[in-house]
């Protein structure tokens, strides 16, 4: 197989040789920078409909991976890295070897939940954290909330003032948080 396709693109009578080089001169730019190599031969393929260029594609996209990771990394990493994303390596650098979750987790944890004070929410935004888990009412974690929305809405003012509700309201509110509150201590 690698004899009939070393015939087929290196031979002097072979008017498209030039193009075979430029092929695989584009492959191999495109497999440096974006480090594909399945994907991208499959590309290479369906552009050239040349099925006998099939393995000089894949050793010279193998080989443009191969010493691409040796000194540099990846477009798309460069652009994560640019945009501050951050990005999970596959390794663990050597000084952080022997660091547990323990040592740099925070044991006082934060929350919220589905009925708090506005007095508690000022409070805990005095706080260094960027996020607060929220809690439903049987205690489980549904998500988590921003410090920034939290602060957009106390400035919005989007709070329940139990003065400025009806009788029959503040019941309403009183007997749902009872039933909340029922359903914590199940």
């Amino acid at each position: 197989m690698l004899n009939s396709a070393r015939r087929g693109l290196f031979n002097a009578n072979n008017p498209v040789i030039g193009q075979s080089y430029e092929i695989m001169g584009c492959a191999a730019m495109l497999a440096g920078f974006t480090r594909q190599t399945y994907s991208l031969a499959v590309i290479m393929l369906e552009t050239t409909q040349q099925i006998n260029f099939f393995i000089p594609i894949m050793l010279t996209i193998l080989t443009s991976v191969s010493v691409g990771k040796i000194f540099n990394s990846s477009i798309y990493e460069r652009a994560l890295r640019a945009k501050n994303i951050p990005l999970l390596r596959n390794h663990v650098p050597k000084s952080q070897n022997e660091t547990t979750a323990y040592q740099i987790m925070s044991t006082l944890v934060l929350t919220v939940e589905g009925i708090v004070s506005v007095e508690y929410l000022v409070d805990i935004l005095q706080k260094p954290y960027s996020q607060y888990p929220v809690l439903n009412s049987a205690g489980h974690i549904v998500g988590m909330m921003p410090k920034n929305f939290l602060i957009v809405l106390i400035e919005n003012h989007h709070w329940v003032n139990l003065k400025l509700l009806s009788s029959d309201q503040r019941e309403k509110l009183c007997n749902m948080y009872k039933s909340i509150e029922a359903m914590k201590m199940d």
